[in-house]
């Protein structure tokens, strides 16, 4: 059973790589429309469909709907696929239950640090996503905006740290700029963040605002402070802010620290 478990897993990742998971070469079926990005997985709270929930930052106990998404290039209007089969490489249902019908997946008692697999078809086409069940921490919400506006930006990853610069977490952006990112508070607790420059949109710059202060990007010695917060739902105490790119304007130098190596 062991082996058939591995295979199994082994399939799943497979598909990840040739068929999902962002991969930009995908072919764009009915009902997606050739003005829309490849269709990517992503999750909502089941409560309240309107919380976007990163596949990567559930945790034990979660309730979640996966949902098989597009979104329009031009309008960045997002567009739920009617997906089938849904399935996950946890095949015993040790991390959680998941409806192969709906996409609705209920997380267990038990987290894991390994990352999953989830997957669904779309006329015709397999498409996957890793996804995590962590434990209950901090869930940390923010936002991340255009600079002067609250237009979303959506996609951008946030990487957290410990005191030792050791990675403890990432999160996206969702399709109205928040993000709710599970982080440790005790052991190794998070202190500080950067957001991933290759997930900033092209029409931004690499640097961004946190509570009036500019930060590089991508930049080791130059990441955000962060408030100590204890476990459970928590707000960042403002939003954070990339800035729309101006034709033969520089990038605007950071202010918040000094860029390391």
């Amino acid at each position: 059973m062991k082996k058939v478990s591995w295979l199994l897993t082994t399939v799943f990742c497979l598909v990840l790589i040739g068929c999902g998971g962002g991969v930009s070469d995908l072919p764009v079926g009915p009902g997606v429309g050739s003005n829309s990005t490849t269709p990517t997985i992503e999750a909502v709270n089941r409560q309240d469909a309107t919380i976007y929930v990163d596949p990567e930052n559930i945790e034990i106990d979660d309730e979640v709907i996966f949902q098989l998404v597009a979104y329009d290039l031009t309008t960045g209007a997002r567009s739920v696929l009617a997906a089938t089969n849904w399935s996950s490489s946890d095949t015993k249902a040790v991390y959680g239950n998941l409806a192969s019908n709906s996409g609705l997946y209920l997380a267990g008692s038990h987290e894991i640090n390994d990352r999953l697999v989830v997957a669904s078809t779309f006329d015709g086409n397999n498409y996957s996503a890793f996804y995590r069940v962590k434990p209950r921490q901090v869930l940390l919400h923010g936002f991340v905006y255009a600079q002067g506006t609250t237009t979303p930006v959506r996609g951008v990853a946030i990487e957290f740290y410990n005191e030792s610069q050791v990675l403890v977490g990432t999160v996206h952006s969702m399709a109205d700029g928040s993000f709710r990112a599970s982080i440790p508070s005790s052991v190794a607790s998070a202190i500080s963040y950067n957001l991933v420059p290759e997930t900033i949109p092209a029409t931004y710059y690499h640097n961004f605002l946190a509570d009036g202060l500019r930060y590089q990007s991508g930049t080791a010695g130059c990441r955000v402070t962060l408030p100590s917060y204890d476990n459970g739902p928590r707000e960042l105490p403002y939003s954070i802010f990339v800035t729309p790119k101006s034709a033969g304007v520089a990038e605007p130098d950071p202010d918040g620290c000094t860029p390391g190596p």
